[in-house]
């Protein structure tokens, strides 16, 4: 292959005044994530840069709209703007330093997360969702590729590009607009604590019967009845809500204060950006 046809695969570096950006970190079917230099406040951050074609307009103002409601939850990567340039949209963040859940998983090679590590992870991503589900917003593709822990282990939510928004004057009546959000909570639990993709049980009838655990694996009970519950199988406890999940047995002991003001160190310090 020619020096000079390996130069034309190459993407362009996008421009934006009052930044210089360094390099790609993160590629996306829509758009890319750049590290960059902003000039004015001397420091670097992070720019998702997407492709404005008309039919994703829409979910571009409902991403920048999403972070500004989100921007003052510690578990929020941190919104600083947005700006629109010819055939480009450009969404400028928090570098954070670290690594998505996802890469996390595999960084831990074949060791699933303790019970006890993976619920202070999801502590925290259940703190970022209620913050939104309270201002009438739902993440709507919540994966472990779309959370970030960064260089102290804490969750920073982000990718809110398919975020949906509710009338907040029913709020607190339809708290089942949000129960999307709390199974794919449960999902990720469960890929931490197990190791692979949430799997479903199937009776003789071949009915759903919920999550199914391997005898082989250590998973207490309440671990296994907190994801049971949030992915929608266990119809007699209440939907999922923060303080129905701070109630429940597999946060009993469990200091939600420390959490909130990040007390200490995350149960995993992820590989940091080279």
């Amino acid at each position: 292959m020619s020096d000079s046809f390996s130069q034309e695969l190459q993407p362009a570096t996008p421009s934006l005044d009052g930044y210089i950006f360094q390099k790609k970190i993160g590629q996306g079917f829509f758009g890319s994530v750049w590290l960059a230099y902003d000039i004015k406040a001397k420091a670097n951050c992070a720019i998702k840069v997407l492709e404005s074609f008309s039919t994703m307009m829409n979910e571009i103002d409902n991403e920048i709209s999403a972070y500004k409601a989100g921007k003052d939850c510690i578990f929020i990567v941190d919104f600083i703007g947005s700006s629109f340039a010819e055939d480009r949209s450009f969404i400028v963040m928090e570098l954070v330093k670290g690594r998505t859940l996802a890469d996390c998983n595999v960084a831990k090679k074949g060791i699933n997360w303790t019970c006890g590590d993976a619920r202070i992870i999801v502590s925290e991503i259940a703190i970022a969702l209620d913050y939104m589900h309270t201002r009438g917003i739902s993440h709507s593709d919540l994966h472990s590729g779309n959370i970030l822990l960064d260089e102290h282990g804490h969750v920073k939510l982000i990718d809110f590009g398919c975020a949906t928004f509710h009338d907040r004057t029913l709020i607190g009546q339809d708290v089942w607009e949000f129960e999307q959000d709390w199974e794919d909570l449960s999902h990720i639990l469960y890929e931490m604590v197990t190791g692979k993709k949430f799997e479903i049980r199937w009776n003789n009838d071949d009915k759903k019967r919920g999550p199914f655990f391997s005898e082989s694996l250590d998973i207490d009970y309440p671990c296994q009845h907190f994801i049971t519950w949030t992915s929608g199988y266990n119809k007699i406890w209440p939907t999922p809500t923060l303080e129905a999940i701070k109630d429940h047995p597999f946060f009993e002991d469990f200091s939600w204060q420390d959490i909130e003001n990040c007390s200490n160190m995350g149960p995993f310090l992820p590989p940091q950006l080279p």
